[in-house]
């Protein structure tokens, strides 16, 4: 527990230190007052979800008790392995569709909001099936497809639910996502959202392996040595787990496996 600690500490430090180095408050006009929000996180959307909307969709983890438990014991391992190997990003995916690895990337996002020390930004990247933003309960259409294209400045397709926590999704599904996630564009997309937000980990809802093993390919891109990404699997079966540790092996990307046991649920 000391070296966790330590290590949000030091996350905490570098996010200070990025945050130090951008630009001063634009000049005022005589008399006018001029409201600068003291960083690019704190300037995104703010969007309150109904309690009662995520209960109905069995996110449970928004307060600490019986239920949130299991989630919360994945949170600490994930962020102790994390610590460990010096990751920032975190996707979660599956066999198959109905697993229920949406609705477990929503509540590790809670659960992770409960330290207030870790910022935390979840993106939705099952683009032929996007969900997160049906399940936060949002109406409003923001596309994180168009950031990737470099139509839309990031910052306008993501909310912020609370003081460290994040979404970007998207409610159009894509019928190419291979082609849009192959380039460059997804790998420059995620070097500019930890230099404009400094966020301590990246959350992503990743498709089923069995719909688009491209996303492995993906996230095995990273250029710069420190952005390694960490393959997660939810899963059911004995089988999907070696489905899945085969497409690890694959793409040389670092697994983790979250025990189907600590939930029961389907999105």
């Amino acid at each position: 527990m000391d070296r966790l600690q330590a290590a949000i500490a030091q996350a905490r430090s570098a996010r200070e230190a990025i945050l130090s180095t951008q630009s001063g408050t634009p000049d005022a006009t005589p008399g006018q007052v001029i409201s600068q929000p003291t960083d690019n996180w704190q300037a995104l959307i703010r969007f309150e979800p109904d309690a009662n909307h995520l209960t109905e969709n069995r996110i449970v983890t928004r307060d600490s008790g019986a239920k949130s438990a299991p989630f919360d014991v994945l949170r600490t391992r994930a962020l102790q392995q994390m610590s460990m190997q010096g990751w920032k990003r975190l996707a979660v995916t599956s066999p198959g569709p109905g697993c229920g690895k949406s609705t477990v990337t929503m509540n590790l996002a809670f659960s992770l909001a409960r330290q207030p020390d870790i910022r935390t930004l979840v993106i939705d990247l099952d683009l032929r099936r996007p969900m997160l933003a049906t399940l936060l309960g949002l109406e409003a259409r923001h596309e994180v497809t168009a950031a990737i294209r470099g139509t839309s400045a990031p910052a306008s397709q993501i909310v912020r639910v609370c003081d460290n926590l994040a979404f970007a999704t998207t409610r159009t599904p894509v019928h190419d996502p291979a082609e849009l996630l192959q380039g460059r564009r997804i790998g420059d997309l995620l070097y500019r959202l930890e230099e404009e937000f400094a966020p301590d980990v990246i959350l992503f809802d990743l498709p089923p392996i069995r719909v688009s093993v491209i996303m492995a390919r993906t996230f095995s891109i990273p250029v710069r040595p420190d952005a390694r990404s960490t393959l997660g699997a939810w899963t059911k079966t004995d089988a999907g787990m070696a489905r899945a540790r085969r497409t690890q092996a694959a793409f040389d990307l670092p697994f983790a496996r979250c025990n189907s046991r600590a939930s029961s649920v389907r999105r």
